[in-house]
């Protein structure tokens, strides 16, 4: 039938276009060196390696690049330097993930005297934007954790 708005929507890619696509993803990656060009020319891309630059427990050592919020079963994050323990309870996603926040804030607060990293893990942490704790989260539940 006719419709209004032309016809016009998603076209598809052309092989060409997806040619180009995967090229230079090629380039992005042999640039962050997780591939050789020269011997990774047709063969599956192995981006393991950058898997293995995620920690839950930073050393002092480390570049510090970005926070990222994980949910997951509590016996997994113990070795986690920021963690809190949720339940199934009352509270709803965005005041949780506000409370886990400043919890996290006055953490560092009180280590401040023993670690020289405090304001580089604070800055990080500010910088995840609000949606993504909260999208992080599952339902209604109860922060179990000191200063709860």
């Amino acid at each position: 039938e006719n419709e209004e708005g032309g016809g016009e929507g998603k076209q598809r890619k052309t092989k060409a276009e997806k040619a180009a696509e995967k090229e230079a993803w090629r380039e992005i990656l042999a640039e962050d060196g997780i591939i050789d060009v020269e011997t990774d020319l047709d063969g599956p891309i192995d981006d393991t390696a950058e898997i293995s630059k995620l920690t839950g427990k930073p050393l002092a050592e480390d570049v510090i690049l970005y926070a990222l919020p994980v949910c997951a079963p509590y016996q997994v994050l113990a070795q986690y330097k920021y963690r809190v323990k949720l339940t199934p309870g009352g509270t709803k996603r965005g005041k949780a993930s506000k409370q886990c926040v400043e919890m996290f804030y006055r953490s560092e607060d009180q280590n401040k005297g023993r670690q020289a990293n405090n304001n580089k893990y604070v800055e990080v942490m500010k910088a995840v934007n609000d949606n993504e704790w909260v999208q992080t989260m599952c339902g209604e539940v109860k922060i179990s954790a000191p200063g709860a």
